[in-house]
Parts: C-alpha cells; structure tokens; sequence
C-alpha cells in the first residue's frame, strides 16, 4: 500500500511542476518526436535551451491535468501519442523559430500546437509566428516609427534656422561692402 502511494505522490508533485511551468510560460508548444534519434533529441534540447526554453517528454494524462487551469479546450486535444512539451518564459518567438527550423531539417518532428502567450496557436499559426522578427527588434522598429515625426520635425526647423542665418549672413555682407 506505501509504495502505490508514494508512485501516486509522484504523479501528483510531476503535474504540480507541470502545472506551475505551463501557469508561468510565454510559449508552450507540443511536439511529436517519434523516429527522432537520440543525437537529435540532445541537439533539440540544446537550441531550446539556448533560448531559454525548457523541452520535457511527458505522459500525456499529466501533462493533460496540469494544463486544466489555462483553460483551452483546444490543447486537450493534442495530447496524444508521443508528447514533448516545451516551454519557455522568456521570448516565445525564439523558441517558435528554433522549432521550425529544427522541423524544417527533421521530417520526424511535427509540432502539434501551442499557446503563445495566453492564444491558442495551431501549427500553422506557431511557423507564422517564428516568421516575425525578435522582441527587441520589433521594439526598434517602434522606436523608430515613434521617433520618426519628431526627428523630422527638428530637421525642418533646423533647415529654417540654417536659411534665416544665410540670409542674415547675406545682409550683413552686403551692408559691409556698401560702407566700404
């Protein structure tokens, strides 16, 4: 009787964790790994790694459970068959493009789904995502579009200010040479 309850305490500290990472992601994304060889594997989970993310292959009832609480209906239905989960706190673009290229080289793997932060997201869906440029560049660009309008501006005034002091300038030599 004590060991199926510690196999049970197991069971429920796993989807405790898995239920906290899932809670906590930006960017979860299932994927079938099935035909995948070892060395691939290792290589998957060190580009994820790279950018932060965190790959796991999960039984899919507790991964099921643990992801209850996010409340997508539309998830549920990709843990099936073989099941990796991959997740990442930080930028969920990284990982969505880390994973398209690994599938774009590995027939073998097959992204099932994903929730980008908070959005339910199909396969199609995560390969457009990684299609977008990183966080901090698309802040640039915002930046720049927001600095735009004023640069210009300056620019403009600057220009006027440039011609009244030309035409200052021009007066002033012109009223030297009649004195002279």
């Amino acid at each position: 009787m004590a060991v199926r309850s510690r196999h049970i305490e197991k069971k429920e500290e796993k989807v405790a964790q898995l239920k906290e990472r899932f809670l906590s992601s930006k960017g979860l994304i299932l994927v079938d790994f099935q035909g995948i060889n070892v060395a691939d594997v290792t290589d998957l989970r060190n580009r994820v790694r790279e950018v932060g993310g965190y790959m796991e292959v999960v039984k899919n009832t507790l991964a099921s459970r643990a992801a209850e609480p996010l409340e997508c209906q539309e998830l549920m239905e990709f843990f099936k068959g073989p099941t990796a989960v991959v997740s990442t706190e930080g930028d969920a673009v990284a990982l969505a493009k880390v994973l398209s290229e690994f599938a774009k080289d590995n027939d073998n793997l097959n992204i099932k789904a994903g929730i980008i932060e908070g959005s339910f997201c199909t396969v199609d869906d995560v390969v457009k995502i990684s299609t977008l440029p990183s966080k901090e560049v698309l802040l640039a660009k915002l930046l720049g579009t927001l600095q735009a309008p004023t640069a210009g501006f300056v620019r403009v005034l600057s220009g006027v200010m440039s011609g009244l002091v030309t035409v200052l300038n021009a007066i002033k030599e012109q009223k030297e040479k009649e004195e002279a």
